[in-house]
Formats: structure tokens, C-alpha cells, sequence
């Protein structure tokens, strides 16, 4: 899951800011990520002061992302300590754990391509317009 720059195709991204992975990008195409130094982790951080599994990243009902810490651990979003159980995470929000801050970004969304079927269409009607002019034409 690491990578160097940002993945085109992915829900979330955490670029890390600070800490021992400064400048890496990790990016989650299935939610919920789990952040810590654990196996069971989809983003491993080796810094001081990360848990076996110290917050998660995932989607509530209305499909907003959350972060959500360990119940053993504390965890920060833009300097703050994160509230009660969850905190709605917005995009460009800075994730504190230990040592290492991480941004979270939204997933790039890449918009399907219609150009075809729009040319299809356009031809189609450009026919439909001929036709009923040479038509017109044969019945005058």
C-alpha cells in the first residue's frame, strides 16, 4: 500500500507529513483502514508512540469519512483531540498519532468518459436530419 505519489483510483489518500514515512502516500481502495505498527494494519507506521492499532478510517451512514481511535489510545485531527468515539474527518484534515502526522485526502474521481457514445448520437441525429431532407426534397 505505499506508494510515492498519490494513486489515481482510490476512496481515501493519507500523505504523511511528518515522522520516519515523511513524503510517502498511502492510498485505500476498500475502507476501513486501519493505522498502527500492526500486521493487521492497512497503513504500518514505524514511529514512536504508534500502537499495534492506533486509529481507523471508515464511512458512516450518510457515506462520511470518520476517524475513530483505539479505545486504549489518543489520536489529534487539526490540533484537537479527537471527540468522543468518532470525529467526521473533511478533506485536507491533518490526522496526529505519536510522532507522525498524516493529511487525509479525498479519492481522485475520475469522470467516465462519454465522447463515443456522444459521437454516436451526434451521428445518428446527423442522419435522421439528412434523411428527412432528402425526403422533403423527393416528395417537392
Amino acid at each position: 500500500m505505499k506508494q510515492s505519489e498519490p494513486n489515481l483510483k482510490s476512496l481515501a489518500q493519507f500523505h504523511i507529513t511528518t515522522g520516519l514515512l515523511k513524503g510517502h502516500y498511502f492510498s485505500a481502495n476498500t475502507l476501513p483502514v486501519r493505522i498502527g505498527r500492526g500486521g493487521g494494519c492497512q497503513i504500518k507506521l514505524p514511529d514512536p508512540g504508534i500502537w499495534e492499532w492506533h486509529v481507523e478510517v471508515n464511512v458512516n451512514q450518510e457515506h462520511r469519512f470518520l476517524v475513530r481511535c483505539n479505545p486504549e489510545t489518543t489520536a489529534m485531527v487539526n490540533g484537537g483531540p479527537i471527540k468522543q468515539e468518532a470525529q467526521l474527518l473533511r478533506n485536507g484534515d491533518q490526522i496526529e498519532i505519536g510522532a507522525v502526522n498524516l493529511q487525509f485526502w479525498l479519492g481522485n474521481v475520475r469522470k467516465k468518459n462519454h465522447r463515443p457514445a456522444e459521437n454516436t448520437i451526434w451521428v445518428i441525429v446527423g442522419i435522421l436530419v439528412l434523411s428527412e431532407f432528402i425526403l422533403l426534397l423527393w416528395l417537392c
